[in-house]
């Protein structure tokens, strides 16, 4: 049926209540809200019930428990940091889980293990659906700026009352040794995770703008993912460990005031101040709840003899051109 067809006011609200699903997602289009298909939760009871059988699960068996769970764990907003135990035991069985020859080795799961286990999957098949615009304008509980340097890493966390804290810390000697401490994403992205460690609860709900100035650790946190796998297993790391909204805004590397810090000042500056001040307001969700900044637009312009103005650009992925709004 199509919109010209419609002659009553059910057959609007059919048109209105479209569901569909698409790769193990169920979708309704009217109340906006996305779940998991019941495929994808009859698929987890299977795997459940063969991972606590008469007999120790193999390798296999809970390689398909593992996928289905943690799959569905990020479609319904789960926070992986309420299962530690059983994320310890995937972490302790992951080197056989991609070794063929071992496929077939039996694990005995600790109790702490299986009891994680048994809640995760009693979420997952709860079910619950998520909202789709839910992210949306979602208001910050703080904004947090970090950089990082040879020297170390700083950060500057402000809340919404204008209460402003601190933090630096030198690279250890250990980690100087390291070859990530002479990558520059990789350090960045390490003071995001170091910064979220001291100020942001896993277990509550929050929103966190994080302010950087590095184009790929914004990209890597808003994307979720990278091309390059070390980078990308940092991004999964914190995504994985805060299931807060995570939004990421690059700004020029001249504006950023936790630069001082990172490379051993005790303080921030009065213009790191006024930096940050004027930063504050640049962190925005658009109408799809991707990050867009508020960029100043004057040569182009001025040629066209039209002067100054403001306009609104999204973030762009330069990995993907198609990533960016035209307008």
């Amino acid at each position: 049926i199509t919109i010209n067809e419609v002659t009553s006011v059910e057959q609007v609200d059919n048109l209105i209540r479209t569901e569909d699903d698409w790769l193990g997602m169920h979708f309704d289009y009217g109340k906006q809200t996305v779940r998991v298909t019941d495929k994808v939760t009859q698929k987890m009871m299977a795997a459940g019930l063969a991972i606590r059988g008469d007999e120790a699960p193999t390798v296999r068996q809970l390689a398909v428990w593992f996928g289905v769970v943690t799959f569905a764990t990020g479609v319904l907003r789960l926070r992986f940091s309420q299962f530690y135990n059983a994320m310890k035991l995937l972490r302790n069985i992951s080197a056989a889980m991609v070794d063929e020859a071992r496929l077939e080795e039996k694990v005995t799961i600790p109790r702490s293990a299986m009891d994680a286990m048994q809640g995760w999957e009693t979420q997952v098949l709860a079910n619950i659906p998520q909202d789709l615009t839910e992210c949306v304008n979602h208001p910050p509980t703080m904004t947090i700026a970090t950089d990082a340097s040879a020297w170390g890493w700083g950060a500057i966390m402000v809340q919404p009352d204008g209460g402003m804290t601190t933090h630096s810390q030198q690279w250890t000697e250990e980690e100087k040794k390291q070859p990530w401490v002479h990558q520059s994403v990789r350090t960045e992205l390490e003071g995001v995770w170091r910064a979220l460690c001291r100020w942001s609860n896993p277990n509550t709900e929050q929103a966190v703008h994080v302010l950087t100035d590095s184009i790929t650790a914004a990209s890597a946190i808003n994307n979720k993912r990278s091309a390059s796998f070390e980078i990308d297993t940092m991004a999964e790391r914190i995504q994985r460990a805060f299931g807060h909204h995570i939004v990421a805004t690059h700004i020029p590397g001249t504006m950023n005031p936790a630069d001082g810090i990172s490379r051993g000042a005790s303080t921030i500056s009065d213009t790191e101040k006024s930096h940050l001040a004027e930063l504050q307001g640049m962190v925005e969700l658009d109408e799809f709840g991707r990050p867009r900044a508020r960029l100043t637009v004057t040569s182009l312009l001025r040629d066209e003899g039209l002067g100054p103005c403001v306009v609104d650009a999204h973030s762009v992925d330069p990995a993907d051109p198609h990533s960016s709004n035209p307008a």
